[in-house]
């Protein structure tokens, strides 16, 4: 407790928010040994349980008022408020509370101006307070101020008294959750239960009862969290994994074939149950997919054996397999093969071609008055082909089996 910078001259004071304090450390020729000012926070509990563990985290940044490599040692004490210094004086130089625990002994500088984090233990449980103090050397040659900057102090502690959680399954997917306190000294207050499914990462449920019970959704690994608060104020989190057995899934999908653009899509729907489900889609033209709802192009007509598995969050699996038809490419023509041959591949279509075209396909000037000129023209066809021809000409059809016909 030190004379306010300001001319506060109420000594007995607690520091209840600090996040704006500032320790300000000043030089001057009064005291040429140290330069000493802190801050304190009175009132408080700590807990006498031996499971407890403390921590501080100090964010301390330092002004150097233009000087580079200034410094100041930042040291911090529990004791108890009667140690404190009284007659609203600065205490002698490198003065030090005579009944104390020091949990931090560090040098905050120019380049290190981070958080300050220490972890202890309770050495006398009746502490009651924190004192915090920053001072340096006063060599002749250090510059008149250099302040210290708390933006931050938080001062916390964590018990390892939460040693288990109890889980029983009273039928299906019902289920009792407790917790088993492992302390002598210390009792739980408050509580939280917090239960998220795994594969989707939703909390599915929440309670602040020390006991609580709850029927899962579907199966599937389930992450269990409760954490805890004593009556010191310490906290505690503990977490488990549950497996909570899975119904059998079933697999099942719907398809919608598009012959936009002559293209053969098809949009796949899954239309699946089961929990967490993951999908491996086989189109029967060797491309596989484990999107769940895919978009497929099939390269060529015909009829394909699609298939749907599903893996749910136990690993079980279920599939689906249905025949599919796609016959939106129309037949292409081929390269001309030489002569008066036209090609024409027929993909499982129907593709109609006018004998002018035909020609013109050749590069041959086309006159219906002197058709005979064309009546030695062959075309060959590969599946299924129906000729409506409207003049009188030889026509050679090469069906698969190399049947031969003339008309």
């Amino acid at each position: 407790i030190q004379t306010d910078p300001l001319g506060n001259t109420d000594c007995d004071v607690v520091i209840s928010d600090i996040a704006n304090t500032m320790a300000c450390l000043r030089s001057g020729p009064a005291d040429q040994i140290a330069i000493t000012e802190s801050i304190a926070q009175q009132g408080l509990t700590f807990s006498p349980d031996p499971l407890v563990t403390y921590f501080i985290d100090i964010s301390a940044r330092l002004l150097d008022c233009g000087r580079l490599n200034s410094f100041t040692n930042l040291d911090v004490y529990l004791l108890n408020s009667n140690e404190f210094p009284q007659g609203c004086s600065n205490p002698s130089a490198g003065w030090t509370p005579v009944v104390s625990q020091q949990i931090v002994a560090s040098q905050v500088n120019w380049y290190n101006s981070q958080n300050v984090f220490r972890n202890f233990t309770i050495a006398n449980p009746t502490f009651n307070a924190i004192y915090i103090r920053s001072w340096k050397p006063y060599p002749p040659t250090e510059i008149n101020q250099t302040v210290l900057g708390l933006d931050n102090v938080v001062l916390a502690c964590q018990t390892t008294a939460l040693t288990d959680l109890i889980i029983n399954n009273t039928s299906g997917l019902n289920y009792t959750f407790s917790s088993v306190n492992s302390s002598t000294v210390s009792t739980f207050t408050k509580y939280l239960w917090t239960f998220t499914k795994k594969c989707t990462n939703d909390v599915v449920y929440q309670s602040t009862n020390s006991n609580t019970s709850f029927a899962f959704p579907d199966g599937g690994e389930y992450i269990i969290c409760l954490d805890i608060r004593d009556n010191f104020g310490c906290c505690a989190t503990r977490c488990e994994s549950l497996n909570v057995p899975c119904s059998a899934p079933i697999a099942a999908f719907t398809s919608n074939v598009s012959c936009e653009n002559s293209q053969n899509s098809v949009e796949f729907t899954q239309l699946s149950s089961g929990s967490c489900l993951t999908y491996l889609w086989n189109f029967g033209d060797g491309s596989t997919s484990t999107d769940q709802n895919p978009i497929h192009f099939f390269s060529a007509n015909g009829t394909y054996t699609v298939s749907l598995t599903v893996t749910d969050a136990c690993g079980q699996t279920a599939s689906s397999t249905q025949s599919l038809v796609v016959n939106c490419r129309p037949p292409s023509l081929i390269c001309q093969r030489g002569g008066n041959l036209i090609g024409i591949t027929l993909d499982g279509g129907t593709h109609g071609i006018t004998l002018s075209q035909a020609f013109t396909n050749l590069g041959i000037a086309y006159n219906p008055a002197a058709i005979n000129v064309y009546s030695n023209m062959n075309f060959i066809v590969n599946g299924s082909v129906t000729f409506d021809i409207s003049t009188e000409f030889l026509v050679v059809i090469l069906l698969p089996w190399m049947v031969h016909k003339s008309y």
